[in-house]
């Protein structure tokens, strides 16, 4: 029997593994003095960790052996929280050969069952009321760290919003007043193809640098998108909705069978019969303040009005990747008042068109309450 322990590093700009040694890790029931300090080291050669996953592999073990493991994993992913308390953090176990340790990337985004090897999502931040329904019809409330089973449905209430890991390393970020149902999911060594189905609402993804050769099949009441490493957003409502491309290339089968390829900065209208693909409306720009020191928890923020926009989409986010978003508004005007607790946060805004299509996101800026 042997552990040995990676770290997987996801920064703003950067990710990194680090193999962080074998055995001397878990002694008497305690994280070893050796592993922390070489948890200190690690975490601190990657600027601006947002993403921390803690990978221990066990060879070949019995139930014991395993249930061993995935403690370990879970002590040092909690000390890991311990260090940098404001990370997204998570921990695997996993039963390997030796020479196949350190496991990856692959690893580095899943949560792994040691024994069926369950392909499941993971909540990674979320904000209002959010469940998810599962085969049996049951609906379960979703918090951080939750777990997301394949088949399952993800319902988001008004207000709310939920950022989902899929096993593979694609993130998912389902808005308000939206069902998602995961109808297959793709697993961490790339087997299968993950499938979504967007019941109504609105649902954006985008694909991991950790992960080549993502597959992933989008469906919604009139189309069905075939993608593979690319950023997009799919809005259903009703009888229509539209698939915006924000990076990469997507192929689109809409109504009648009508076959698309809608590139980067493009979008279709995915009604009965689907439209030709069109650019994407501009992003908002001249966003003020650029960086502001706020006294008091409220201030306002504003931009310059884009040509045809009907609103515009406000996101206030608690990291620079808006995987935690504290706030999401539609906006009339181009004037809004936001308030929060003190901290750091972070900003940006959509322009919507009269089809509902929205622009990429604008620049990001912060906000910093005292």
């Amino acid at each position: 029997m042997y552990l040995m322990l990676t770290l997987a590093l996801l920064g703003a700009d950067t990710s990194r593994e680090i193999d962080i040694g074998q055995d001397r890790i878990i002694e008497n029931g305690a994280v070893t003095g050796e592993a922390r300090e070489a948890l200190v080291s690690a975490l601190g050669s990657v600027a601006n960790v947002t993403t921390a996953t803690v990978i221990v592999c066990i060879g070949d073990p019995p139930l014991a052996t395993a249930k061993r493991g995935a403690a370990a994993a879970e002590a040092l992913s909690k000390m890991v929280g311990e260090i940098l308390p404001k990370i997204v953090r998570s921990a695997v176990a996993r039963a390997i050969p030796k020479e196949q340790c350190p496991t990856g990337a692959r690893l580095a985004v899943a949560s792994i069952d040691l024994y069926g090897m369950v392909k499941e999502a993971r909540v990674l931040a979320i904000t209002g009321e959010v469940s998810v329904r599962t085969r049996d019809g049951r609906d379960t409330p979703l918090y951080k760290g939750s777990i997301v089973p394949e088949k399952g449905e993800l319902v988001a209430k008004e207000g709310a919003r939920a950022t989902i890991l899929l096993p593979d390393g694609t993130r998912l970020v389902v808005r308000e007043s939206s069902r998602v149902a995961l109808s297959s999911l793709q697993s961490a060594e790339g087997k299968g193809v993950s499938k979504i189905k967007l019941v109504v609402g609105t649902f954006w993804s985008r694909f991991s640098k950790l992960v080549g050769g993502n597959d992933l099949e989008v469906e919604t009441p009139n189309a069905i998108a075939g993608v593979r490493g690319t950023d997009f957003q799919v809005d259903a409502v009703e009888k229509t909705g539209s698939l915006a491309v924000f990076h990469g290339t997507v192929g689109v089968t809409g109504g009648g069978g009508k076959k698309v390829d809608v590139p980067e900065g493009f979008a279709v209208i995915t009604a009965k019969q689907m439209s030709d693909p069109r650019p994407l409306p501009p992003a908002p720009e001249n966003l003020l303040p650029r960086y502001i020191k706020v006294k008091g928890g409220e201030t306002r923020v504003r931009w310059d009005r884009v040509d045809k926009a009907v609103k515009y989409h406000f996101e206030l986010a608690r990291d620079i990747q808006f995987i935690d978003v504290l706030e999401q508004v539609d906006a009339i005007g181009t004037l809004l008042k936001v308030k929060a607790a003190p901290g750091k946060y972070f900003w940006r805004v959509m322009s919507k068109d009269s089809d509902g299509v929205e622009s990429k996101p604008s620049k990001i800026y912060a906000i910093d309450f005292e």
